[in-house]
C-alpha cells in the first residue's frame, strides 16, 4: 500500500504491483509506502478522504499466474492448499475456488491457514507470511460460494463490507494506469510515460502460453460461477 497527497495504491498480489510500486516511489513526489501488500481497512485514518487506487485481472489468468508463482516461492497459502505442492494445477484450484464451500477439506484448510497466518503485519514477520498480506483475522467467518481471487480483492478493497477503489484492468496496464493517476490530478511526467510504455514489467511470468489451455471445462465453469463477484463487474470472460 502506497500513499501519496493525491491517492492510496492497494497492491494485491500478482497485479504488477513491483512495476506499479517501482513508477510510484521513483516518479510521483510525497509518496512513501506503508506496507508492501497493505489492506484498505489499515489504512490511517489521515489518508481516508483520498482516492484510491487498484488492479484487477480476469480470473482465469490470475489463478494460472498465482499456482505457477507460488509454487515456484512456496508461499505459504499456497503449500496449505495444494499440499505442500503436491497436487496438481486442477485439484489445487479447485480447493481454492471452493475454499468457503464448508466441506471437511475445506474446513480444515481454513482451520491450517488461521493457525498458520501472522496475527498482525510489520517488520517482524517472516518475509515467506508477508504475501499475500492477510493475517487470522482475514481467515475466520470465509463467505460461501465465493472464489479466493475475487474474496482476496474483498480483503484488500473492503472496509466494513464495502469495495473501495477505482480498478484498472491488468491487461490494459498500460494505458489504464496512466490514466488512472490522471484521474488523481496527478500529472505525467515524461519520464513516466517513458517507464509505463517501454518499461518491462517487474516479478512477470516467463509463461509463453495462454491460460486456458490450463483449464479443464469442468474447471472453468467452477471458477467461473465462484468468482462472478469479479467476472461481473469488470466484463471478464473465460
Amino acid at each position: 500500500m502506497i500513499v501519496s497527497r493525491k491517492f492510496v495504491y492497494i497492491h494485491t498480489s500478482r497485479h504488477a504491483g513491483t512495476f506499479i510500486n517501482k513508477l510510484l516511489l521513483d516518479h510521483v513526489p510525497d509518496t512513501r509506502m506503508l506496507r508492501y501488500h497493505g489492506q484498505l481497512s489499515d489504512l490511517p485514518a489521515q489518508y481516508s478522504e483520498l482516492p484510491v487506487l487498484g488492479f484487477v485481472r480476469n480470473p482465469w489468468d490470475w489463478y494460472v499466474s498465482m499456482y505457477f508463482n507460488y509454487k515456484k516461492k512456496k508461499q505459504y497459502v499456497f503449500e496449505i492448499i495444494s499440499e505442500q505442492g503436491n497436487l496438481g494445477f486442477e485439484a489445487t484450484i479447485e480447493r481454492f475456488a471452493n475454499l468457503g464451500e464448508g466441506s471437511s477439506t475445506s474446513t480444515t484448510l481454513l482451520k491450517e491457514l488461521q493457525r498458520v497466518a501472522p496475527e498482525r503485519m510489520g517488520p517482524h514477520v517472516p518475509p515467506g507470511l508477508r504475501n499475500p498480506g492477510l493475517r487470522k483475522v482475514n481467515f475466520q467467518n470465509y463467505p460461501t460460494g465465493l472464489g479466493y481471487y475475487s474474496w482476496l480483492v474483498r480483503q484488500m478493497h473492503e472496509v466494513q463490507g464495502t469495495l473501495h477503489g477505482r480498478f484498472g484492468h491488468f491487461e490494459k496496464l498500460r494505458s489504464d494506469l496512466p490514466e488512472l493517476l490522471r484521474q488523481t490530478g496527478t500529472p505525467i511526467t515524461p519520464e513516466m510515460s517513458e517507464y509505463i510504455e517501454s518499461k518491462e514489467r517487474l516479478n512477470s511470468s516467463t509463461r509463453k502460453d495462454g491460460y486456458r489451455r490450463y483449464f479443464s471445462e469442468r474447471l472453468a465453469e467452477l471458477v467461473g460461477q465462484r468468482d462472478r463477484y469479479i467476472t461481473e463487474r469488470f466484463d471478464y470472460t473465460f
